[in-house]
């Protein structure tokens, strides 16, 4: 995609640039002329972040695509706002739009389905570091999403280092060969997941004290060669990851349950 975006919104605008710019740098001068420039920038750029945000409130699975690529785009080529383009994907897709809100989710309507798939892609595939060399913040807590009974969603090869998840419901997604490394699932509950092959190496599998109040839970799932003895669990008496009817590496299994009361397997 690159630049198409930039290229598409102002290529109406590039001729009368090309125009008007010699007889500003004649009238004004040259360093008057680059302030300007970037006050146009500027503009552009807010500009494109008004549509984006039009667009995904229209709520239309293509138009919200776009929206999304948008602000993916500007957080890629503008390092300094890449946390306010994310925030803005989090809060006007994520939150407004798969919240969950602590009762049974209902089953997310395939069109749905496309814009959280979509929508993900785009953020997670955005450099993960700022122009100073920080982590950036990607916030994704309580959030549903829900497959057909004898469907899956496909999540797969997806890059979740360091994103907050806590408190979320997935049922019947196919996560397999992911990496979560220091993500935080606390009191996440995966139900009939494909959890084949993941790298858990420091996530936190804890005890939500916030709704839903609950460990993280693996039910039904199949875990196969995924390092969960890895993950950062609590010490103490309460159970902060909780596994059911899950297919565990028979190693990766007797070593968490030396962590108990931690650790309940069922």
């Amino acid at each position: 995609m690159g630049s198409n975006l930039y290229d598409t919104f102002l290529k109406d605008v590039f001729i009368k640039e090309i125009l008007i710019n010699g007889l500003i740098i004649g009238v004004v001068g040259t360093a008057i002329f680059a302030a300007l420039k970037e006050n146009l920038n500027v503009l552009r750029t807010n500009l494109l972040i008004t549509s984006a945000k039009r667009k995904i409130r229209k709520g239309h699975p293509r138009a919200v695509k776009r929206g999304v690529n948008m602000l993916a785009e500007i957080a890629i080529h503008m390092p300094y706002r890449k946390q306010e383009m994310l925030d803005i994907v989090t809060k006007e897709v994520f939150r407004n739009k798969f919240s969950y809100s602590g009762k049974v989710p209902p089953v997310t309507p395939p069109a749905m389905v496309e814009v959280f798939v979509d929508s993900l892609k785009a953020i997670l595939g955005v450099p993960r570091k700022d122009e100073n060399d920080h982590g950036v913040n990607i916030d994704l807590h309580k959030i549903a999403l829900v497959a057909k009974e004898g469907e899956s969603i496909y999540l797969e090869k997806m890059n979740f280092k360091d994103v907050v998840l806590w408190g979320s419901e997935f049922i019947r997604v196919d996560f397999s060969r992911s990496d979560f490394e220091n993500a935080d699932l606390g009191g996440v509950r995966f139900e009939n997941c494909g959890l084949e092959d993941l790298n858990l190496k420091n996530t936190r599998m804890s005890f939500s004290f916030l709704e839903p109040e609950r460990p993280t839970i693996l039910s039904n799932s199949i875990a196969s060669r995924s390092n969960i003895d890895e993950a950062l669990i609590i010490t103490g008496d309460a159970v902060q990851l909780q596994i059911i009817k899950t297919e565990i590496d028979q190693e990766r299994r007797e070593k968490l349950l030396s962590k108990k009361p931690m650790v309940m397997i069922e």
